[in-house]
């Protein structure tokens, strides 16, 4: 299935890395995918490439929380509605673009979202 996608800029924090080798560890620039986002970059949701980033889309205490985490293979089958996937955390870094799409596909929020690329298993 193909998605589109938008590129998104990582910002790091200087000092250590703590996403245990995370993709904001290797890139600095991601591909956003969601379920509202759309791009001028084709995405293969089968074969996502290695930057690959989705925006998930969580309501906690009634107010909406979007964050990115990667779009790897079991990743993308969770982003379409199936179970299964890796469980990512907040590793420190964010994502942003001064393309209004992005904000649009977060309900009007403006700046950085937080990446979720931190996995422990």
């Amino acid at each position: 299935m193909i998605i589109k996608g938008l590129h998104l800029d990582v910002y790091k924090n200087r000092g250590s890395d703590c996403t245990l080798g995370g993709i904001s560890s290797m890139c600095n620039e991601v591909i956003a995918v969601g379920a509202t986002l759309r791009g001028p970059i084709d995405v293969d949701l089968e074969r996502p490439p290695a930057n690959a980033v989705c925006i998930i889309k969580r309501t906690m205490n009634g107010r909406d929380i979007y964050h990115a985490e990667p779009l790897d293979g079991c990743n993308a089958a969770k982003f379409l509605g199936k179970t299964g996937g890796r469980w990512y955390m907040f590793g420190g870094n964010y994502v942003a673009t001064s393309d209004s799409r992005l904000s649009e596909a977060c309900g009007g929020l403006y700046g950085a979202v937080k990446l979720h690329d931190r996995c422990e298993n």
